[in-house]
């Protein structure tokens, strides 16, 4: 019994100290046509609030560039006034976020994440299709059958 406690212990402490290591990050690029200043890398703890790790000042064109230590390989949010980036963040990323801030669902390009390219593509698809559905069934409830 003291056996199968002490393996299960070390198992635990085993995964959070290997999972949990430091990540350098390297994100810059381009986010026209944005009332923001800075744009803020965060993580979302829920559904208002969110950890910010880095912040980096843009200029009038909209260009930005930072380096971050993060806590790990994990999803994060580049956020600015007019909307958010998804980017999965690896050990050693160096992503270019190029796009309208007024239009950040269609015209964005990621540059060095596929995944983040991937996820972002999917959000915009995935919030039209919400969108559709929901005028789809106001418009039902306005013209029963």
């Amino acid at each position: 019994m003291k056996f199968n406690l002490i393996a299960v212990i070390l198992a635990f402490a085993t995964t959070f100290s290997f999972g949990q290591s430091e990540v350098n990050v390297k994100l810059s690029g381009m986010l026209f046509n944005s009332s923001s200043k800075e744009v803020r890398l965060s993580q979302q703890i829920d559904n208002s609030n969110y950890q910010d790790y880095a912040t980096a000042k843009m200029d009038a064109d909209g260009n930005f560039s930072f380096t971050a230590k993060l806590p790990a390989e994990d999803y994060y949010i580049l956020r600015l006034d007019e909307g958010v980036v998804f980017l999965i963040l690896r050990n050693d990323s160096d992503i270019k976020v190029y796009g309208d801030a007024k239009k950040l669902g269609t015209v964005l390009n990621v540059v060095g994440s596929d995944e983040s390219a991937v996820l972002n593509s999917f959000s915009h698809d995935a919030l039209s299709w919400v969108s559709s559905r929901n005028d789809a069934a106001k418009r039902k409830a306005e013209f029963p059958a």
